[in-house]
């Protein structure tokens, strides 16, 4: 605000005019009653000037778009929206898994409480904006007479109040995208995951014990790990062949992570800066990243690989509430520098069940059609070294048997054996067994020319053995 002089050339420099529910009309001292008035002049002149604000929050944009648009009910009662060539913007952001929506409305809006002395009518926009981390965030912006500018800052405060309470996205099981065909949305799309299904992997003892007390109590446990730890930030790799039971566990600590309040969010792997900018926003969360050797594979560390390292344990995350989660079928592919602590705290090797956990999968999938009293140890070392769809798929063959032979679909040690042995043979059967290269090959020959030359040696005269050696 411009200064204002009285006739002894004293300059008073007046920042704002307080308005408070006293009937008092405080002074300075340094100010007589005519500067006063001057004063309170420019200020009424300032507060009925049109000016432009703006404000953010750091949430996704259409979360905060949600949660504006139910502050300014509560402030305003209502607002217009204005249209653009002639269209009105509303988007339908999900709300569940199961097909469950709101309707968020986007653009302008006319707000007549807050017009200027024209009548022309206070307008707000909802916007996207990119914050100093680079994260696309919710902007809004105001156009007001001044003197309506603390209307705008409630409606912010009330805003950031529903995000916080109240957000869209906090606490559930997100599949987030953030780009397509190489282009960046700008705004993330952003599905939910149904991950109330999801069961816990049956492993054998030991993998399961590492599971238990190794993994799950970042989620399970936040106050303890926080009191040992002195944070909760955990970096998880389940390393393994296909089908063993990598994504299982993923999505098991995707539905804990729910239960417990924790934002899980499924990313790709090539936007793994990213996503972890999009889980700082909506901590504590959880991150899975499926097939990582992708993208920190190889030995050399190339700028890619250095901004992914610096972001999963850079100034960024710290602070945050983060579990890290990620899985690969070739470990042995993964640069050495990502499996240093702080990033990958704990790496699981998860293989084929053995035959305890065979047992106990067996069980599980057979849905309770088990007969009493049977001893399933012989059909679970036949199971030993299947993955579960393949003890999924024995299961099935004896209950089929159980009804065709005994008039009853239930598994029995001689049905699940029988069936057991089959899926094993024809797994052996088509196993894949690689061609040997030449040199292989030949390798192979010259061993075999020297086996045979031994071999003629000890039936044609053992001393001639002798003398080889």
């Amino acid at each position: 605000m411009s200064p204002v002089r009285n006739e002894r050339a004293v300059e008073v420099n007046v920042a704002k005019v307080n308005r408070y529910e006293g009937h008092a009309l405080l002074v300075p001292q340094v100010m007589d009653l005519r500067q006063a008035g001057e004063a309170l002049i420019f200020a009424a002149d300032e507060e009925e000037r049109v000016f432009t604000y703006h404000a953010t929050i750091a949430t996704a944009p259409f979360d905060g778009a949600w949660a504006f648009s139910r502050a300014i009910e509560d402030e305003f009662g209502f607002a217009t929206q204005k249209a653009v060539w002639g269209e009105r913007t509303v988007i339908e952001v999900p709300t569940d898994a199961h097909g469950g929506f709101i309707s968020v409305p986007w653009g302008a809006f006319e707000v007549k409480m807050l017009s200027d002395r024209s009548g022309r009518p206070g307008v707000f926009v909802t916007d996207a904006t990119r914050d100093d981390s680079g994260r696309f965030i919710f902007q809004a912006s105001a156009k007001v007479p001044g003197k309506y500018k603390p209307m705008f800052d409630e409606v912010m405060e009330r805003a950031r109040a529903y995000v916080r309470d109240e957000s869209i996205y906090k606490g559930k099981a997100l599949d987030l995208r953030l780009s397509q065909d190489g282009a960046t949305l700008g705004m993330a799309k952003i599905k939910f995951m149904d991950v109330a299904g999801a069961r816990r992997p049956i492993y054998s003892e030991v993998l399961d014990d590492r599971f238990e007390y190794d993994v799950l109590p970042y989620v399970t446990h936040p106050g303890l790990i926080q009191r040992v730890r002195g944070a909760n930030k955990l970096g998880v790799l389940f390393a393994g062949k296909p089908g063993t039971g990598k994504t299982m566990g993923v999505w098991y600590l995707a539905r804990l992570s729910e239960e417990a309040g924790r934002t899980a969010i499924l990313g790709t792997v090539t936007e793994i800066s990213e996503v972890v900018d999009f889980a700082s926003m909506y901590s504590p969360s959880t991150i899975i990243f499926e097939d990582i050797d992708g993208v920190v594979g190889g030995d050399e560390r190339t700028h890619a690989l250095n901004r992914i390292l610096n972001k999963i344990d850079g100034v960024d995350t710290k602070g945050n509430d983060i579990i890290f989660v990620a899985t690969t079928n070739h470990p042995e592919r993964i640069n050495e520098t990502m499996m240093r602590a702080g990033r990958i705290d704990v790496s699981l090797k998860v293989e084929a069940p053995d035959a305890k956990a065979a047992q106990t999968i067996a069980t599980y999938y057979a849905r309770g059609m088990v007969k009493p009293g049977e001893d399933f140890t012989q059909a679970g070392e036949e199971l030993a070294g299947l993955i579960p769809a393949e003890i999924e798929q024995a299961v099935s063959r004896a209950l089929i048997r159980g009804e065709l032979k005994y008039g009853k679909a239930e598994m029995t040690s001689d049905t699940l054996l029988a069936a057991a042995r089959a899926v094993q043979q024809e797994r052996a059967q088509f196993k894949h067994v690689p061609e040997p290269s030449p040199i292989q090959a030949m390798g192979a020959a010259f061993g075999q020319g020297i086996g045979d030359g031994l071999l003629a040696l000890v039936n044609g005269n053992g001393h001639e053995v002798a003398k080889v050696h």
